[in-house]
C-alpha cells in the first residue's frame, strides 16, 4: 500500500474506496436489523454477544463499534481538511451511516472513545465542529421522521447499556457532586477490574512474558 500511494494522484481514489467500504458495511449491518440479513456467525456467538449484529467483522460487537468509529474518524478527517477533493456525498453517508452503527452496536468502549474524539474536535476545532454538528443534528432530525424505529432501537441500546447498569441514579447528573467513580466504572466496567488484577497476579508470577510474550493461545 505504501508503494502504491508513493503516487499522490491516487489518494484520492483510496479515500474513496475506504468510505464506499464503510458504507457497505453499514448497510450490511441495517439490512440485518431489519432481517433481510441472519446474523453472519454460529448460535453460540449470538446468545453470548445477547443477539448484538456484527457485520461480517466477527461475532464480538467491539470489533464492530470500533471500526465504525475508525470510519466516522476518517470521514470527519476528510470533511475537516480541504488538500484532497473527496465527494462530500461519500463523507456525509460514511459519517451518518457509522455514527448510526455505533448507536446500535452496544459497544461502551465505542461510545467512551467517540465522546473523547468529538471533545477534541470541539477543542481544537471549534468552528468546524459546530458547523459538523449541525448537519449531523439536521440528519438525525430528518431520520427520526423517516424512521423511528431505528432511533428507538439506538435509544433503547443506550439506556440497556449504560443507563440501566448504573447503581446510582446521581452518575450522569452535572450538578451532582456526590459520585462514587470507582462504583460507576463497577458497573459499566463488565468486570474489566478484575480481570486487570488476574492479568497482573500472572505476570507477577510469570516474568518472563514481559520480554518473551506468551503468544496468541
Amino acid at each position: 500500500m505504501a508503494i502504491y500511494l508513493r503516487d499522490k494522484r491516487r489518494y484520492r481514489l483510496v479515500a474513496h474506496l475506504i468510505l464506499i467500504f464503510s458504507i457497505a458495511e453499514a448497510a450490511l449491518l441495517l439490512s440485518q436489523h431489519f432481517g433481510i440479513v441472519p446474523f453472519l456467525w454460529n448460535d453460540s456467538y449470538k446468545k453470548a454477544y445477547h443477539s448484538f449484529l456484527s457485520g461480517s467483522l466477527g461475532p464480538n460487537k467491539i470489533s464492530l463499534g470500533m471500526t465504525m468509529l475508525f470510519s466516522f474518524v476518517y470521514a470527519v478527517g476528510l470533511f475537516l481538511q480541504g488538500r484532497l477533493k473527496v465527494n462530500k456525498i461519500l463523507i456525509l453517508a460514511s459519517m451518518l451511516s457509522s455514527l448510526t452503527i455505533i448507536g446500535i452496536s452496544g459497544s461502551r468502549t465505542t461510545y467512551l472513545a467517540l465522546i473523547i474524539f468529538l471533545s477534541y474536535i470541539f477543542v481544537m476545532k471549534t468552528r468546524k465542529f459546530i458547523a459538523l454538528s449541525s448537519i449531523l443534528s439536521l440528519a438525525v432530525i430528518i431520520a427520526f421522521f423517516l424512521n423511528l424505529e431505528l432511533i428507538e432501537t439506538i435509544t433503547t441500546t443506550l439506556e440497556n447499556r449504560i443507563l440501566n447498569k448504573v447503581t446510582s441514579p446521581e452518575a450522569f447528573n452535572p450538578a451532582s457532586l456526590d459520585v462514587d467513580v470507582e462504583e460507576l466504572y463497577e458497573d459499566l466496567g463488565s468486570g474489566r477490574s478484575r480481570l486487570v488484577i488476574k492479568y497482573l497476579e500472572y505476570i507477577g508470577d510469570n516474568l518472563y512474558v514481559i520480554p518473551f510474550g506468551i503468544g496468541l493461545n
